[in-house]
């Protein structure tokens, strides 16, 4: 049996387009609902009426014209769900792109001190843990066996956790000259080591002008770090630079927990030696001397490690090997092939992609909460937007 939908439906349907199996549908259909009857004699009568009567010109120009305009409204609608597609597409990218060089530039998901353009601030469990250490403490009141006992001494005046630190950082640069002029220029490498405050650490030279051998010299330089790439500057303008590298270590960790190691064993040290004056037995005694040998040289490793890395930081090491070319020798830079050039480039932008794709994988992770929420929000607006429709 036909429901009054599907009648609905083959109404909008010309008389001879419909099945005959179609038409005794719709008449029996009428037969049994009065509403659908009334729709199927009206459509009998304006059929009737428009087989009787003539329309004017007038009337068939203005419909026609408002077709054509639909028609042109439709081709607009069209063209802009198409713009609105592109400019969808269009955002989209610029948010990956933008939220990813974000991502790069602030760090996402790194440590703190493996963030570009962050201070390192130390805040090591480790350090955290070595700053509760443990001293002795004779017990004279209780007096009966002169037992040494065990207290814990706090080091929180002298060392603080979360304080901000300076980043510690080591650099070291290997260069080669080649040149023509080296007694000249070997006087000016010792010159420049000079100016800027530098000194010599170790010199090793050969080669005998006298039997025609060609001399080399290697230079190990310690240069001041805040005067280093003065240095380099100017060092470059010696003979030719044939070969440059420069290596760079943060050692920020490793120099604040040992200083954090240093201040927790001076702490204890004070404390032993406060017992050792208060220290009356024989046996105590003995216990406080062992642990103050043993905290002394703990110290002393410490202070040693510090000043080894506080050389480093501050005078930056700078291995020159400086060559002696003869007369007949093209004193050249090396060029770079075109093919080196294509593989070279082509390697920066692999490597360029993949620190893309890992920065915009994080900014998605970060992001998805967030689009999720607004996903939630959006569907809500639209279900009350339907509901609002329907009243």
């Amino acid at each position: 049996m036909m429901d009054c939908k599907t009648f609905a439906s083959l109404l909008d349907v010309s008389q001879e387009a419909l099945q005959p199996e179609q038409k005794r549908g719709m008449e029996e259909h009428a037969r049994e609902c009065e509403e659908c009857a009334a729709r199927l004699t009206l459509q009998a009568d304006c059929a009737a009426m428009d087989a009787r009567e003539e329309l004017p010109d007038e009337f068939t120009m203005g419909w026609r014209m408002k077709i054509r305009r639909e028609e042109a409204m439709e081709q607009k609608r069209l063209r802009m769900q198409g713009f609105k597609k592109i400019l969808a597409t269009a955002a989209a990218v610029v948010f990956v792109i933008g939220g990813a060089a974000v991502s790069g530039m602030n760090g996402w998901g790194l440590p703190e001190a493996a963030k570009p353009n962050t201070a390192i601030r130390y805040t090591s469990d480790t350090a955290a843990r070595s700053a509760q250490t443990y001293g002795f403490s004779a017990n004279s009141a209780a007096g009966a066996d002169g037992a040494v006992m065990l207290k814990s001494v706090s080091t929180s005046d002298t060392v603080s956790e979360n304080a901000v630190q300076t980043p510690k950082i080591i650099r070291t640069i290997d260069y080669t000259i080649k040149t023509k002029a080296f007694d000249a220029d070997y006087e000016k490498i010792l010159e420049m080591t000079r100016q800027f405050g530098g000194y010599v650490e170790s010199l090793n030279a050969s080669g005998d002008v006298m039997n025609g051998d060609l001399r080399y010299a290697y230079f190990t330089l310690r240069i001041p770090s805040d005067k280093l790439d003065d240095f380099i500057g100017s060092a470059k303008t010696v003979g030719a630079a044939t070969a440059y590298s420069e290596y760079t270590q943060d050692v920020s960790d490793n120099y604040y927990d040992i200083e954090t190691r240093l201040a927790t064993q001076e702490a204890k040290m004070q404390r032993l030696n406060e017992l050792l004056l208060m220290a009356t037995d024989m046996e105590d005694l003995i216990v406080i001397e062992n642990a103050i040998s043993e905290t002394q040289y703990q110290i002393d490793r410490y202070m040693g490690q510090l000043k080894g890395y506080d050389s480093r930081i501050t005078n930056s090491y700078v291995n020159v090997t400086l060559r002696e070319l003869s007369d007949d020798a093209v004193l050249e830079l090396p060029e770079t092939t075109l093919g080196q050039r294509i593989v070279n480039a082509v390697k920066t932008s692999v490597k360029g992609m993949g620190e893309f794709i890992s920065d915009a994988a994080v900014f998605l992770m970060a992001a998805l909460p967030w689009c999720a929420a607004l996903c939630v929000i959006v569907i809500v607006v639209k279900v009350i937007r339907r509901k609002t429709k329907k009243k």
